[in-house]
């Protein structure tokens, strides 16, 4: 699976007959990992967002999509990285955008032009098909070209756009999936985030508990879980390093729900009421035992 670069060189003659596809490592250039979010969304990479449904991982995405329209900082995780701004595509299977996606938006200060909400497929004959992650990835990724600020994927949740035909069981069908998101988000430059769900499983190691196959985890370079602060408020969350390819650090950053009350920008007679997230410190303490 594979895409053609923006920029295409002259097709070789093809051989004649299958071979490897290689390359000498004293050959590739060597580049540093650069974040969209530092040390927690790298570019190029695939990041998970995890938990239990209603915890707030989609306010986590909203909160970094927000950010980036603008072109705002994201919270320090260790050292500070730049502000990067941009567009995003919100790949999302919510129906109703206008009550619940764009108001959370709007309360997190987003620049709602820069962002993309993307529900479907249309189809050749005008109908209209769920998106399907193992065969409309071309697609995503021809429009995606169309956006040349374009920073960031979100897909929320990712059990929405997977079909039915894949186990999600088996390993080798999600890796050959998860494969195709992240081939994606290299060959594009940009930063994708996945939306999960926890396992019924408790106890264990933190990498253990997304739902469905291992692969889901492993596939992905960087892995945050959102769970309740168990030293907090009722609306107090943490966001988990549940899983690192590439960076050490091993802390938790707090935040916390707050709920947004302001009038429509359409008809201001008409309050609406929402939530946004705000980020507190960092907090040392056990993946493990917080997951």
């Amino acid at each position: 699976f594979r895409y053609e670069p923006q920029l295409q060189k002259p097709k070789e003659p093809p051989p004649p007959h299958d071979s490897l596809s290689e390359i000498s490592a004293d050959a590739v250039k060597i580049k540093p990992i650069s974040f969209l979010w530092q040390n927690v969304v790298p570019i190029s990479m695939v990041t998970s967002l995890t938990g239990d449904p209603g915890e707030g991982k989609s306010l986590v995405a909203v909160d970094l999509t927000a950010r980036l329209s603008r072109g705002e900082m994201c919270p320090a995780y260790g050292e500070p990285g730049p502000a990067v701004s941009g567009h995003t595509f919100y790949i999302t299977s919510e129906g109703v955008p206008d009550m619940i996606l764009v108001p959370r938006l709007v309360a997190a200060g987003a620049d709602l032009s820069k962002v993309t909400i993307i529900d479907g497929i249309r189809l050749r004959n005008g109908d209209f098909s769920v998106l399907d992650v193992t065969r409309h990835v071309p697609i995503l990724a021809a429009r995606a070209r169309d956006f040349p600020d374009l920073r960031l994927i979100v897909v929320d949740p990712i059990a929405s756009f997977i079909p039915d035909r894949i186990n999600t069981s088996q390993q080798n069908q999600v890796r050959q999936m998860m494969d195709r998101i992240s081939d994606m988000a290299h060959k594009l430059g940009v930063a994708a985030v996945v939306i999960m769900h926890f396992n019924k499983t408790s106890g264990g190691k933190a990498s253990q508990r997304t739902s469905g196959s291992m692969q889901f985890g492993a596939a992905v370079k960087m892995s945050w879980s959102v769970v309740k602060d168990p030293g907090g408020s009722r609306n107090g969350r943490l966001l988990v390093p549940q899983k690192s390819n590439i960076t050490g650090a091993h802390e938790s950053l707090s935040f916390h729900i707050n709920e947004m009350i302001f009038p429509s920008p359409d008809d201001p007679s008409t309050i609406i009421k929402t939530a946004k997230i705000e980020y507190g410190i960092t907090i040392d303490a056990d993946p493990d035992e917080l997951i």
